[in-house]
């Protein structure tokens, strides 16, 4: 019996720190990216739009995003979500178009990529190009 309870203890205690550690690694990346200054200027609490791009990879300030990153477009600007595991520290945003400026190429391996400032003095945000192009297809 007393076994037990340090097992059970074990059982319950692991998946609150495991909750908890990885809640913690995504309000700090959120913080290094600039996601949380972009979302006290551009939070929005409007539901998806449903015409996202799907699971896609980029990089916000410091922070590589691989294949966590949902953008879409709407009339409003460009929404910019994470999935649901990463939310923390990642509200969604809505950064109106006239605040997006294209910068330029950035290099990839293989793959060409943008460089966009969000905002005037916002982090820079780097996706695919063909990504971007399709994003400002169905901007609207």
């Amino acid at each position: 019996m007393s076994d037990l309870i340090p097992a059970l203890l074990s059982i319950v205690a692991f998946p609150i720190v495991f909750i908890g550690m990885w809640s913690l690694v995504c309000v700090l990346l959120g913080a290094f990216s600039g996601w949380q200054r972009l979302a006290k200027r551009y939070g929005t609490d409007a539901e998806a739009p449903g015409n996202d791009e799907g699971w896609c990879s980029g990089r916000l300030g410091l922070v590589s995003y691989r294949n966590t990153l949902v953008p879409a477009a709407t009339p409003a600007g460009l929404d910019l979500r994470t999935p649901l595991m990463f939310r923390p520290g990642h509200p969604p945003l809505c950064i109106p178009w006239d605040h997006i400026a294209e910068e330029g190429d950035a290099f990839g391996l293989i793959i060409p990529m943008v460089k966009l400032r969000l905002g005037p003095d916002g982090p820079r945000l780097v996706l695919t190009r063909s990504t971007w192009e399709q994003l400002k297809a169905r901007r609207g």
